[in-house]
């Protein structure tokens, strides 16, 4: 097996490491896992094959988005996982801002003036919004656990993926895809829950107007407890300062909207890289199955990333070794260790 052209390719598309411009709906796994090299015509590739970065004039802007997409110093299954993240930050907002956006504010408004804060979470229909990330959110977890396959295989200067069995298909992805999506959906949908209930209770409290706590209601949606708290804080400060209301009400929403993106954007880190780091870790495991890793002399290594955002529970990880199979000191199987972590893994053969 040959390292995969594609991650030197102009024509791969920065929010989507699973397609290019020769292959919109998806790059043949061939060619992701190396089995293919695809500088020569291949099917359905519509007559383009790989141009190599700076050989030829790149589209505009597509040669920096590709390079800002993850630092050339990061391992291989950090770069490729990063690709990724701009779809699921995208596919978490999708799904937070239509649920809000269907919301029946005068159902709401009606709902929180009889005081039940059960009646208000049942006009919000929130199962809308966890059906609506489900659906989106699987197939990202699903291609950038292959991607973790792909790089795994060349870090270990193994053969393809295919080869041992793993595809969007394979029983092992699926599963685990099922289960990191299940256990999205479930954090996004009890920290909203509990938000939202800490908001109307302290609403109700408060004597608030329930137009008004209604609109404020959703603008909320998808923000945990400390987030609709720091909107909170800076709806007082406003007033303080005597800004009108209308004013105040209008920044405040851009406020609550930054802080949801902000939450996109630690998701979609978290996520992506948890994907590929278990698809990663999964392939490196089957290979030792097949017999082509000595699990006697072969380690997995913790790789943090040394800057001015290194945290401490990463740094004190760095370097430290675990088996194929087994965890790494704390009982940690592998990155993430945090929302956001930027560790990845590697091998070590002894």
């Amino acid at each position: 097996m040959s390292a995969p052209l594609c991650l030197t390719c102009v024509r791969l598309r920065r929010d989507d490491a699973a397609a290019c411009d020769a292959y919109p709906n998806g790059i043949p796994l061939e060619i992701v896992g190396g089995e293919v090299q695809h500088d020569a015509p291949y099917p359905g590739d519509g007559g383009l094959q790989y141009l190599r970065l700076g050989e030829e004039a790149a589209p505009p802007g597509r040669a920096k988005r590709l390079r800002a997409a993850g630092s050339e110093d990061d391992p291989l299954v950090t770069r490729l996982a990063a690709r990724l993240e701009p779809a699921m930050r995208r596919a978490f907002l999708a799904a937070v801002r239509g649920a809000a956006g269907a919301v029946d504010l005068a159902a709401l408004e009606s709902a929180l003036a009889s005081g039940q804060v059960s009646a208000a979470e049942a006009v919000l229909q929130l199962e809308r919004m966890g059906e609506a990330l489900r659906a989106a959110a699987d197939p990202l977890l699903g291609r950038t656990f292959v991607l973790g396959v792909a790089a795994g295989a060349q870090a270990a200067n193994l053969r393809s993926g295919l080869a041992y069995g793993f595809d969007l298909v394979n029983p092992e992805s699926i599963a685990w895809v099922r289960a990191r999506g299940a256990q999205l959906v479930t954090e996004v949908d009890q920290s909203t829950r509990r938000a939202i209930q800490e908001m109307v209770e302290a609403g109700i409290r408060e004597g608030r107007a329930p137009d008004v706590l209604a609109r404020e209601i959703v603008e909320i949606v998808g923000l945990r407890s400390d987030q609709v708290a720091a909107v909170e804080r800076f709806r007082a400060r406003l007033a303080a300062q005597g800004v009108a209301p209308a004013r105040a009400e209008a920044r405040a929403a851009k406020y609550a909207d930054a802080q949801l993106r902000w939450r996109g954007e630690l998701i979609a880190r978290t996520e992506t890289q948890a994907a590929a780091n278990a698809g990663q870790t999964q392939l490196w495991q089957a290979a030792a199955r097949a017999g082509d890793l000595d699990p006697g002399r072969t380690r997995r290594v913790w790789i943090a990333t040394h800057d001015d955002r290194l945290e401490p529970l990463c740094e004190a990880l760095d370097g430290e070794e675990a088996e194929l199979g087994g965890p790494f000191p704390g009982g940690v199987m592998d990155p993430p260790l945090h929302p956001a972590c930027r560790c990845a893994t590697g091998l070590v053969i002894k």
